[in-house]
């Protein structure tokens, strides 16, 4: 039984490492670690974003730029060394989300590139095998 306990707790303790959906993830060297609920919650704000796009881009473009793209950041960070093409992808599709709102007059790829940045993102989260929100899968609809 004692051995069992053993074996029990060294799986227990080997399973915590890397990134539980409950965790932290620590992002680049030295910094300091993120919870991995605002990550999510981040990510979760894209959805927001999209909905508001079409007839509100204005709207979208604070969502984006209070409620997810700093942490956005974060999440590139952190999945450089897990994924390094994911991180470039996210990274571009975050490119494309401010070019878009950068532009003088709001382009209609607003709203699809808000989409393409949650896809990109919610599997980014599941690299790190956070919580992906259910709105970042498919069509972000």
């Amino acid at each position: 039984m004692r051995a069992w306990l053993i074996l029990a707790g060294a799986a227990l303790a080997m399973s915590a490492c890397g990134h539980p959906a409950t965790g932290t993830v620590i992002v680049g060297n030295g910094a300091a670690p993120v919870p991995g609920s605002e990550l999510t919650a981040a990510v979760g704000a894209l959805c927001a974003a999209r909905q508001q796009a079409g007839a509100h881009p204005t709207a979208a473009a604070s969502t984006f730029y209070l409620r997810s793209h700093a942490r956005l950041h974060l999440l590139a960070s952190a999945l450089e060394p897990v994924d390094r093409a994911r991180s470039g992808a996210l990274l571009e599709a975050m490119y494309a989300v401010e070019r878009d709102i950068a532009a003088p007059r709001q382009p209609p790829a607003l709203p699809g590139d808000l989409a393409a940045l949650g896809r990109q993102a919610g599997l980014g989260l599941t690299a790190l095998r956070l919580p992906r929100p259910s709105c970042t899968a498919g069509n972000m609809t």
